[in-house]
């Protein structure tokens, strides 16, 4: 089903519930590109509910005409998508190809932020995920996760992981997980990033993950033969015994 949402006059905003069909999506794009026939440049803001299912008849109209839209890429502003689904992020490399529209991504429930992104508010602040600890020994280098990765993290990871690769000291890491929810689609893509970890992998000596969750830690002893380097997933409760495996005892 689609709705429009009451907005300022320089965005067009819509929501999308339920199960979409090719006329929900029509109904979008004439309303999308009868704003654009106007006057000034315009933003738009969408926000699809969790359990909503775009048909096929949906995506094939939304393929067909929103290509289409880009000739009017000129006239666009800011383009805000607050969803959960993963097919979506997608657009975040395609969207990348047009210089002068501003792109974000929310999470479906970060709607209403979307919706004052679009129409011009300010940045939507981000919390680290990523943080480099303190660490006990200077040939332990700690850090920790705390939340969703997204590609604002990776400039702080990288960096810490290039300064890895070129020590000339043994590299061992200490990885403390406190709530990983995951990593963002452009974050996971970043093109660095497999030359990176295929590179530190080669100058690790031993890697402890502590409080990584059951599925983490099962992979961990799976994996771990085939790696020169020694790693080993402890319990949030055993931090002490983690340190004390990379020969940094309390």
């Amino acid at each position: 089903m689609f709705s429009a949402i009451p907005a300022p006059e320089n965005l067009v905003a819509a929501a999308f519930s339920g199960s979409i069909s090719g006329d929900d999506v029509a109904q979008y794009y004439d309303l999308l590109e009868a704003r654009l026939a106007g006057a000034g440049r315009l933003s738009m803001a969408v926000a699809i509910d969790p359990d909503a299912h775009f048909t096929l008849g949906a995506m094939a109209q939304d393929s067909k005409r929103g290509f289409a839209l880009f000739h009017h890429a000129e006239k666009l502003d800011r383009i805000a998508i607050a969803a959960d689904q993963k097919w979506i992020q997608i657009a975040r490399p395609f969207m990348a190809l047009f210089r002068n529209i501003d792109f974000r991504m929310f999470e479906a429930n970060d709607r209403d932020a979307a919706l004052v992104w679009a129409a011009g508010g300010a940045e939507p602040q981000h919390t680290p995920a990523f943080r480099v600890l303190d660490s006990r020994d200077p040939n332990v280098t700690a850090f920790e996760i705390d939340g969703k990765l997204t590609d604002d993290d990776f400039p702080a990871i990288e960096a810490l992981m290039q300064a890895m690769i070129d020590s000339d000291k043994p590299v061992n890491a200490f990885y403390r997980i406190r709530n990983f929810s995951g990593a963002d689609f452009a974050f996971l893509t970043e093109r660095k990033l497999p030359k990176l970890k295929l590179e530190l992998a080669h100058r690790l000596r031993r890697f402890a993950v502590v409080g990584a969750p059951a599925w983490m830690a099962a992979l961990i002893s799976v994996v771990d033969p085939l790696f020169k380097a020694q790693i080993k997933a402890f319990d949030a409760a055993d931090e002490a015994a983690a340190w004390a495996w990379l020969g940094a005892p309390d």
